[in-house]
């Protein structure tokens, strides 16, 4: 393993129950063309045979350790990851995805020619065989501020989830992944967006999402997803009081997630008219503060006005959804 003190990379892989993937997933990290960089398998109490090949990989290749804990869920996992990491740079790689041969030198490069916290790829959800990796060689430069107010208003995965990134460790300092809770991603990208003082875009295909049955991702109810962008809106909301853009801007967060409801339930993928109803009178309660909020878009505006006759709302997004 490269010297401890100078070490580059921590890639930390979270691991339950995923005996089927596992290895195609730490061989791609090995297949890496970038040397300078660590692999933490952190076994969250697996009842397979993950355990099993955590510790084969973790004796035949000098650049893995394992860690073994009793189940605590994804968060704390990835918490115990960053615990036992030596690298400058962190990478969270899910244990059932895979990268490209270039994911750590082309993010690396990302982030360190442009003096950024973080750099950020595009990803490809894959149920079978992923596609090659798309490169391009170039690298856009936003600062946290902004990244923070696209993720907000963008909702996009791409944005949101921390597997196709890589942070400096340090803006770790004074944040946690939310354990005991989902869709953790999305309580806590912002954060870390916040507080870089630069983040580095690259259009790269580098990270492969793999969709299968029984992920987190495909079990969980729509209303819980839609109802954990609801209450990440309200935290940001609180969590950027003193920072007048980023309150605005998830405000907006919030309205969006309200309109999310209104829409799957006008388009019939969610039957509750109780929550219809008090959904549009929150709503109503907040116009005045929305409507002078300036990152209100002419869209949200015009939705706002329909909303005013909550039928013609309704039949409006049901017309746009078929």
């Amino acid at each position: 393993m490269a010297d401890q003190k100078s070490l580059k990379i921590s890639v930390i892989v979270p691991a339950y129950n995923i005996e089927n993937y596992l290895s195609n997933c730490l061989d791609s990290i090995l297949a890496q063309d970038f040397s300078d960089y660590e692999i933490i398998v952190v076994d969250d109490g697996s009842t397979d045979g993950t355990s099993k090949i955590c510790d084969e990989y973790a004796k035949k290749y000098d650049k893995i350790s394992t860690v073994h804990q009793k189940n605590a869920g994804l968060s704390a996992t990835r918490n115990t990851g960053i615990k036992n990491a030596k690298g400058k740079y962190l990478a969270f790689i899910d244990g059932d995805d895979l990268i490209a041969k270039s994911f750590l030198s082309r993010l690396y490069k990302a982030a360190a020619s442009t003096s950024s916290d973080i750099s950020i790829c595009n990803i490809y959800e894959f149920s079978k065989t992923p596609i090659s990796s798309i490169k391009s060689s170039e690298i856009k430069v936003v600062d946290g501020n902004d990244a923070t107010k696209r993720l907000l208003i963008g909702q996009e995965n791409r944005d949101i989830i921390v597997c196709n990134k890589l942070f400096k460790k340090e803006i770790f300092k004074d944040i946690k992944f939310p354990v005991g809770q989902l869709h953790e991603d999305t309580l806590t990208t912002y954060k870390l967006l916040s507080i870089a003082s630069k983040v580095a875009d690259i259009d790269d295909v580098l990270y492969f999402y793999r969709k299968r049955p029984g992920s987190i991702m495909a079990e969980q109810d729509l209303l819980e997803r839609l109802k954990i962008k609801e209450r990440a809106a309200k935290e940001a909301t609180e969590y950027f009081k003193n920072n007048l853009e980023l309150k605005q801007t998830a405000e907006i967060a919030l309205l969006l997630s309200k309109f999310a409801y209104l829409d799957n339930i006008a388009s019939g993928k969610i039957h509750d008219q109780k929550l219809w109803q008090e959904t549009i009178k929150e709503i109503n309660s907040s116009r005045k503060s929305y409507k002078n909020n300036p990152y209100l878009t002419k869209k949200l505006k015009l939705y706002l006005m329909l909303l005013k006759t909550p039928v013609t709302y309704k039949t409006f997004r049901k017309v746009i959804h078929e």
